[in-house]
């Protein structure tokens, strides 16, 4: 029993320190994103022990390695998750629109395995709000049920391989891509011309949980392949998804960390998007960011289209350009 303690701390400081390297952005295993991914969940106990470990340091007078490698560690996970928590719990930046200075751009995304009387109401959400873009994700056969009960988009575009559909009322232009490539997840790069605005440029990516070391290469492959096509673009910037990871993980922060874009979540609150039929996990594994010019309004959350998932509806102001 004697060695228990020095155990347990030993076993801690393992633990705190794989989560402290996947908030440094350099995860290298799948583990370490997963942990980073549900860092709520962890902070109350980093918390504790950051606490624990300041008072045996106070106590004693004096801090061994161990300790004060704990203190350190544990600090700058308090520290890093509440940064990048702050502004989705409050933010007040969004550029302000003035009339006649602006386009605005409905967008509605959503997952396609629905729930009871789910394909209705997303073709009656459709209709009430008469979107620009629409993003869906999930099985073939889905898909192609959800697009044929929203007739009116003169463009339908399916990923390769299958898993993303985009139906957009605005026109294509060269360097769009259906697909990201050899060894990538479902997923888009698109070059929209929006009138008034140009050249929008929207990336629209499928990922998978962090479950193994294949899963979580794949899903990162694909993330920073839309990274790279968004990276130094001086057009407004979009990414729509479903990351199947919260924003504390780096596959996610990485956007308004390396990009700078914003998160239409922000000021909303740390809110659920799965699971909805689950009473205790409640985490954002959907998203989508834009870029600072572009402003963000009436962002919603509609609980009954899909069975596991919350639709995400909101309204984007970008500066008009011509």
């Amino acid at each position: 029993m004697r060695f228990l303690p020095k155990t347990a701390l030993l076993a801690w400081l393992v633990a705190v320190s794989c989560l402290a390297v996947c908030h440094l952005n350099h995860p290298r295993l799948w583990i370490q994103d997963l942990l980073c991914s549900v860092s709520l969940y962890w902070i109350p106990f980093v918390l504790a022990g950051f606490v624990w470990a300041l008072a045996r340091c106070v106590k004693l007078r004096s801090c061994s390695v161990a300790l004060l490698w704990a203190l350190v560690v544990q600090g700058y996970l308090l520290v890093r998750v509440a940064t990048v928590a702050m502004p989705y719990v409050s933010f007040s930046r969004w550029p302000e629109a003035q009339a006649g200075q602006s386009v605005e751009v409905p967008v509605l995304f959503s997952h396609v395995d629905f729930a009871q009387n789910g394909l209705a109401r997303l073709s009656a959400e459709t209709a009430r709000r008469a979107p620009s873009i629409v993003v869906l994700v999930g099985e073939p056969g889905q898909l192609a049920a959800a697009t044929e009960s929203m007739p009116g988009f003169p463009r339908v575009l399916d990923s390769t391989p299958p898993g993303v559909t985009v139906l957009s009322r605005f026109d294509l232009e060269d360097g769009s891509r259906t697909s990201l490539g050899t060894g990538a997840l479902p997923g888009m790069f698109l070059k929209l011309r929006v009138p008034r605005v140009g050249s929008v440029l929207l990336g629209v990516l499928d990922l998978i949980p962090a479950a193994s070391q294949r899963d979580f290469f794949l899903s990162k492959v694909t993330s920073r392949r839309i990274a790279s096509s968004l990276r130094y673009q001086k057009e407004p910037r979009v990414v729509v998804g479903s990351f199947d990871a919260t924003p504390f993980a780096p596959i996610v922060n990485m956007y308004p960390r390396q990009l700078g874009l914003r998160s239409v979540m922000f000021g909303q609150g740390l809110v659920r998007t799965f699971d909805l039929q689950d009473p205790v996990v409640r985490l954002a594994l959907d998203n989508a960011f834009v870029s600072k010019e572009i402003g963000v309004k009436d962002f919603e959350l509609l609980n009954d289209v899909s069975l596991h998932r919350a639709a995400m509806s909101f309204v984007m102001s970008i500066p008009a350009r011509e």
